[in-house]
C-alpha cells in the first residue's frame, strides 16, 4: 500500500523527493507566499504610472506642458480684411475727374457741349460750316457733320486726362486759327485746366437753339465765326 503523506518536511532534498515519487509516494509541499513589507510595494502614482495610463479626476501637473493636439487652433486668415492702402500712384484729384462732352465737327468747324444737339441745331451747324468753308475756299462743302464724344476716364487710363485732351485737340485742330470752335461755358470749364495752348479764338456759345431759330442771332454768330478765321477775314 502506497504511503501518502500530506505534509513533507521541508528539509527533504530534491533527490529524496524524486526517490519518493519514483516509489509511488505522493509528495505534497505547502505553498507559501512570501510576506512583503509595505515599504517594498510601490504605490501606483502619477509619477510611477505608465505613460499610456490616465488617472481619473487627476489634476494636471503644473509643470506639464500642453499636448500639441490640445493647443488652440488659430484661424489661417484674419477676421476682417484690412482696407487697401493708398500707395500714392494716383492722387485723389485725378481719380475724381469725369469728362463727358458731345462733339460735332467738320474739318473747319467744331462744336463742344455737354449735351447732344437737336436736329434743328445740327441743320444750323451744317449751314454755318458750309458758309465758312465757302468764305475760305470759294468751294462747296461736301463734308457732313461727324458726331462723337470726349470721355474720361478711358479703359486702363491712369494719371490725369491732360494727355488725352491734348491728343483730342490736336486731332481736331482746335488750336489752329483755321478751325472755328464753338464751345459752351460748361465744356470750356472742363477743358481749360488741361489746356496750355492759346484758345482766344474759341467762341463761347451757351446754346445754338436761339441762333438756329432767329435770323439776327444767326447772322451775329456767323460774323463772330468769320472774325475768328484769318482766311475768312481776308476774303
Amino acid at each position: 500500500m502506497a504511503l501518502s503523506t500530506s505534509k513533507v518536511s521541508p528539509q527533504l532534498s530534491n533527490r529524496q523527493r524524486r526517490m519518493l515519487q519514483d516509489m509511488g509516494i505522493d509528495v505534497f509541499t505547502e505553498r507559501r507566499t512570501p510576506a512583503y513589507a509595505r515599504s517594498d510595494i510601490q504605490e501606483l502614482t502619477e509619477k510611477t504610472m505608465p505613460l499610456n495610463v490616465s488617472l481619473p479626476n487627476a489634476a494636471p501637473s503644473p509643470s506639464a506642458s500642453p499636448r500639441p493636439d490640445s493647443a488652440p487652433v488659430k484661424d489661417s486668415f484674419p477676421a476682417s480684411v484690412p482696407a487697401p492702402v493708398n500707395d500714392g500712384g494716383n492722387s485723389p484729384t485725378d481719380t475724381q475727374v469725369r469728362i463727358e462732352l458731345n462733339v460735332v465737327a467738320t474739318s473747319g468747324l467744331i462744336h463742344l457741349g455737354e449735351t447732344p444737339l437737336s436736329a434743328q441745331e445740327l441743320r444750323f451747324l451744317q449751314d454755318l460750316a458750309s458758309a465758312l468753308h465757302w468764305a475760305r475756299t470759294r468751294k462747296r462743302l461736301d463734308e457732313r457733320l461727324r458726331n462723337s464724344q470726349l470721355l474720361w476716364p478711358i479703359v486702363e487710363a491712369t494719371g490725369t486726362p491732360q494727355r488725352a485732351i491734348t491728343v483730342f485737340c490736336q486731332k481736331h485742330h482746335l488750336f489752329s486759327d483755321e478751325t472755328a470752335v464753338l464751345i459752351t461755358p460748361g465744356a470750356q470749364a472742363v477743358l481749360t485746366p488741361w489746356v496750355n495752348n492759346e484758345t482766344s479764338h474759341w467762341i463761347r456759345v451757351k446754346t445754338l437753339d436761339e441762333a438756329s431759330s432767329s435770323g439776327a442771332v444767326k447772322r451775329a454768330l456767323w460774323l463772330r465765326a468769320m472774325q475768328s478765321l484769318p482766311a475768312a477775314r481776308a476774303s
